[in-house]
């Protein structure tokens, strides 16, 4: 019989299911930054991270109240697309100071994407899942298997 392989992601998924299933406000928050003309790299990822950890301690960020947030790499005819979904617990978010916010946080060009979500357990499925297989490039799986893919902070920190 054949193990099953219980990836980085998935453990997240389960680690975070009662957090989110917990949540009053459920939200989508969809963080984007220019695509990347060359390979793929830990850094890139890692400067990603580290601009959504800004973002969090921002102004428009303080009404949330906790979150789940995981980092997706796809690969597009203009490069490498790096984004974050996150689920948060947010009664509100105002686009506009949201997106001004991530911009400064980026310190680059960016765009933000907000929907309130209906589906909590599928919204999880989906900021967990594991890289495209027809996307595995090396650079892809190199730059994906960095620590930290996935983060939690404020009530869905367990």
């Amino acid at each position: 019989m054949d193990a099953v392989s219980i990836t980085p992601r998935d453990k997240a998924r389960r680690r975070h299911a009662a957090a989110v299933g917990a949540m009053q406000w459920p939200t989508m928050l969809t963080l984007t930054r220019e695509n990347l003309k060359g390979p793929l790299t830990v850094a890139r990822l890692r400067d990603t991270m580290r601009a959504f950890a800004r973002l969090r301690r921002t102004k428009p960020f303080r009404d949330v109240r906790g979150g789940i947030a995981a980092i997706e790499a796809t690969q597009e005819a203009n490069g490498w697309h790096d984004h974050i979904h996150a689920i948060v617990d947010a009664k509100w978010l105002d686009i506009q100071p949201m997106a001004k916010a991530w911009t400064r946080a980026l310190r680059a060009l960016g765009s933000i994407h907000i929907q309130r979500l209906n589906q909590r357990q599928k919204a999880l499925a989906y900021i967990t899942k594991p890289p495209n297989p027809c996307q595995r490039a090396t650079e892809l799986e190199a730059a994906m298997s960095a620590p930290h893919l996935t983060t939690a902070w404020g009530t869905c920190r367990k």
